[in-house]
């Protein structure tokens, strides 16, 4: 398991042995919506300046598998000063919110 926080409750780059896991930056966030469980999926990508759009037609940077996604979810785009880059995924499931974080690369 990943830890996301340290005692002070700074968000850590998830890469181990990372030495400025302290000191993250978040990038851009993308909000993904459905109506329903079996609805289209609607993604919304927000950059640092609050511009709201759908991704571009070659946007492929999506670094979480969403086939089997039932309803939202919001993934945080960061880096940190050790020049890691990785997201974090919020993801509504049955109930639940799941949390998952991969690093560039997405493993």
């Amino acid at each position: 398991m990943v830890r996301l926080t340290n005692a002070e409750d700074y968000l850590l780059c998830p890469e181990p042995g990372c030495v400025m896991a302290e000191w993250t930056h978040i990038g851009s966030v993308i909000v993904r919506g459905r109506p329903s469980e079996d609805g289209p999926v609607t993604y919304r990508h927000v950059d640092m300046g609050a511009k709201v759009s759908p991704p571009s037609p070659d946007w492929h940077d999506d670094p979480f598998d969403h086939t089997s996604d039932r309803r939202d979810s919001v993934i945080i785009m960061a880096t940190c000063e050790g020049g890691h880059e990785f997201a974090i995924h919020l993801r509504q499931n049955r109930g639940q919110t799941e949390v998952e974080t991969k690093a560039k690369g997405w493993r």
